[in-house]
């Protein structure tokens, strides 16, 4: 009976004790709560910047594949317009070295293939370098665009 009385008392004691100090209880639960919910609140905001920075450098890659694209396309067209050039002045000399009879204006409803087909590739040439020079516009516009969102996102350190 003497160990259950002082079993009571113990059991008093400490009921005492955790009265007297509850606030210190309900501080610590209030801290690991506060954290956990900082952690998990702040968890899918943090997710949502890292996939958002990772979009904008994946289309900025994509969008300087393409501009590099672009550019040899038209250093491929620069270099077709010289050679329909040369085929040009190649296409005068023939004219002169041609004898007179024949040097004389063509006639009527009869048009000189050759010139008839270096002017249409000089056309179709000058159509495509116009459309690939519009293209590089707006690639360097969309270039610009994902560069000022990189630049903008908020330097996070690293935990």
């Amino acid at each position: 009976m003497v160990d259950e009385a002082r079993a009571g008392e113990n059991l008093a004691k400490l009921v005492g004790v955790f009265q007297r100090r509850k606030w210190l209880a309900i501080l610590g639960f209030a801290v690991v709560f506060a954290t956990l919910a900082t952690v998990t609140f702040g968890l899918p905001t943090r997710l949502i910047h890292q996939l958002d920075l990772y979009q904008n450098v994946q289309q900025l890659e994509r969008l300087s594949a393409q501009l590099r694209l672009n550019a040899e396309n038209q250093i491929r067209v620069r270099d077709q317009r010289q050679k329909m050039a040369g085929l040009a002045e190649l296409s005068k000399d023939i004219r002169a070295i041609r004898p007179p009879a024949e040097s004389g204006p063509p006639a009527p409803g009869r048009l000189r293939p050759e010139s008839v087909q270096l002017d249409r590739l000089k056309q179709e040439l000058e159509v495509e370098l116009k459309s690939l020079r519009e293209q590089e516009a707006e690639i360097r516009a969309g270039i610009a665009k994902y560069q000022a969102r990189l630049d903008n996102t908020p330097k996070r350190e690293v935990e």
